[in-house]
């Protein structure tokens, strides 16, 4: 469906930002903003944690603050997570529980969200399930200073970047995306 905001973005004539997530207690919160005129920039933060009974949980208060400076955001990718055989039942609720109270926060402000599954954003991007590979891609996109050496840095700015590549761009574009994008 066409709107006002789908021919300003097409026509490149707006400025976006697109937020990824690397959802879990070593992921992290990545903002891409792409101006309508000068360079894109990349932020990342760890997601937030707290330790409460002992246990490592995510930081709902801080979170919902970075929810709320994050909330004009135009898009917000996170990974789609399962859960896989051999893994912990608890560990496994914790973490789709995680995953969930970070989609919630960002969706309570209007910041639609789109979940993906890793091997489609990676394989778009040409990458593999490798994580320091993501690290060597992300650092060379955005630079050591942003990403260091988190994987889950390294992911949450990447899934941003896929988001803006693929989900926001125009729709020609989107299917040429991954063809040329380079190393």
């Amino acid at each position: 469906m066409k709107t006002a905001r789908t021919e300003e973005i097409s026509r490149g004539a707006t400025k976006l930002s697109v937020i990824g997530i690397d959802p879990g207690f070593k992921g992290a919160i990545a903002l891409y903003r792409v101006p309508g005129v000068g360079f894109p920039t990349m932020q990342v933060r760890d997601m937030p944690t707290t330790k409460q009974s002992g246990k490592i949980e995510i930081d709902t208060a801080t979170l919902a603050a970075y929810a709320q400076q994050l909330r004009s955001a135009d898009l917000l990718t996170i990974e789609d997570v399962h859960a896989f055989p051999g893994q912990g039942v608890v560990s496994m609720f914790r973490f789709g529980y995680g995953a969930g109270l970070v989609a919630g926060m960002f969706m309570a402000h209007y910041v639609p969200v789109v979940k993906i599954k890793p091997s489609i954003w990676k394989a778009s991007l040409g990458l593999s399930a490798d994580k320091e590979q993501a690290i060597e891609w992300a650092v060379e996109l955005f630079g050591q200073d942003v990403i260091g050496k988190k994987d889950g840095r390294a992911e949450a700015a990447l899934l941003a970047y896929f988001g803006w590549l693929n989900l926001i761009t125009a729709p020609a574009f989107k299917r040429e995306a991954a063809s040329k994008v380079t190393r």
